[in-house]
């Protein structure tokens, strides 16, 4: 088809307000509607005059109609017929022509529309297959430190020890059983002279011979009475050595073979000895087992013992990985406090509680070295709430609201200014609670609180 020599095909549609079509036409102005509503066809490309003209008829035609010819009905019928006919032709043309239009003119394509709105969320899936098991997890961080155990049970009895020293005699024991006749012993010397007796008229008797003792008899006499003085010599030397003993015990002289049971009997026995170190042995036993204490004559005569040196006290520092409240034995480097004597030996269980059994009373210091951390009264708010508190060795707690032999003697730490110490006296006639056993410290935690500590000796006065 060329386009030059073309006249242009429109179509012309009526409005329905100022036109009333007939029925059948008016569905074929509906069809051509419907042809050129989906895209604007350029008419100019079609050589279709004739349709033109017989489209501009049947609009006349249909407004006679409207003026009212009824005459010609059944002509315009037979017109619209063939109107219908030559659409139908134009339709097939037209497609046609769609088609041509589409693969020569694929440019005239319009631009792709925005994306629409999302939907609606579906159903949720059927559960899937449990997954595989994951890997193992780093192991986590080290717990803290558990209370401490039960007493655990009776260990087997130990091996028999050494020989004992010679104990001192004992009480007479009761009359035993009547033994059996004993031989004759020997006859003894002759006695003294008799008194003169009454004359009477002797008897024709014989006299007998006077005999010699021999040599033989008389050494045997002389053995037996050796032998007797032998046995006495030994019963003198365990006399004497009793006796010894007892002067010993009643003027001990503090050595490691003669020592006392304290340092007060030590005071007792010899008033004129210095404060010092002196050998104690409380059991009274062997002295084996006697221990080196420090003697304070000065203070009435005490028996001081000392903590070892994981015991004796902590530089301060901050402690940040410690909770306030806690005992010092269950910081990561703390642990419960034990004692030693002069030398640093441990001490025999026995031979404290005998020590504690001759005492009267005890007595024992504590020095908190403190920044801005409170050890006894709390000055700022006039109250003992963050005050120290101690383990006794018999597992009592000693502190401000349990007893009254604990005391400041110096409390530079009460204002929580910078540093200072405080110094704490435990003495008490519960003797039992000293030496102390833990500490439990509560006013710590914050980026400029720091403490330390020091143990002070025990001391046991008879």
């Amino acid at each position: 088809m060329s386009t030059s020599s073309s006249k242009t095909f429109r179509v012309q549609l009526v409005s329905q307000e100022t036109l009333v079509l007939p029925e059948n036409l008016v569905q074929v102005v509906k069809m051509v509607r419907v042809v050129t509503k989906g895209k604007m066809v350029n008419q100019a490309s079609l050589d279709l005059p004739d349709h033109q003209e017989k489209l501009d008829h049947q609009v006349l035609q249909a407004r006679e109609d409207r003026l009212g010819l009824p005459a010609q009905r059944e002509d315009k019928e037979r017109k619209v017929q063939r109107v219908k006919l030559d659409l139908k032709d134009l339709q097939e043309r037209q497609g046609q022509l769609d088609l041509k239009d589409h693969q020569e003119n694929q440019v005239l394509k319009g631009e792709q529309g925005l994306p629409g709105a999302p939907g609606q969320d579906g159903p949720p899936g059927p559960m899937g297959p449990p997954g595989l098991p994951g890997l193992k997890g780093d192991p986590g961080t080290k717990g803290e430190k558990g209370h401490p155990g039960l007493i655990g049970l009776i260990g087997p009895p130990g091996e028999q020890g050494e020989k004992g020293d010679r104990g001192l005699p004992g009480p007479q024991g009761a009359h035993g059983s009547k033994g059996q006749k004993g031989d004759s012993g020997v006859p003894g010397p002759p006695g003294p002279p008799g008194p003169p007796g009454e004359v009477i008229q002797p008897l024709p008797i014989q006299s007998p011979k006077k005999t010699r003792r021999s040599p033989d008899g008389m050494m045997a006499d002389l053995g037996d009475n050796i032998l007797d003085y032998d046995g006495m010599e030994e019963v003198f030397n365990s006399l004497n050595s009793l006796k010894q003993d007892i002067e010993r015990m009643k003027y001990p002289e503090g050595s490691q073979n003669n020592p006392a049971r304290t340092c007060k009997d030590l005071q007792l026995s010899h008033p004129e000895f210095p404060d010092g170190e002196y050998w104690i042995d409380p059991n009274q036993g062997c002295s084996g087992d006697s221990f080196k204490v420090y003697c304070n004559f000065t203070a009435g005569g005490e028996t001081c013992i000392f903590a070892d040196k994981k015991s004796e006290g902590v530089r301060i520092s901050s402690w940040p990985k410690e909770n306030p409240g806690s005992w010092f034995s269950e910081f990561k480097r703390g642990k419960l406090l034990s004692y030693v004597d002069v030398e640093g030996n441990s001490i025999n269980q026995v031979q404290m509680t005998f020590l504690k059994l001759l005492s009267a009373s005890a007595r024992q210091n504590f020095t908190y070295s403190c920044h801005q951390s409170v050890a006894w009264h709390d000055a700022v708010n006039d109250n003992y709430d963050k005050a120290l508190r101690f383990l006794g060795s018999n597992d009592e707690e000693i502190s401000y609201d349990n007893s009254l032999f604990i005391k400041a003697l110096h409390d530079g730490c009460a204002l929580r200014k910078g540093y200072g110490r405080t110094v704490l006296e435990i003495n008490t006639l519960k003797i039992d609670q000293l030496p102390i056993a833990d500490v439990m410290i509560s006013d710590f935690g914050d980026q400029n609180q720091k403490f330390g500590f020091e143990v002070g000796a025990a001391c046991f006065l008879g």
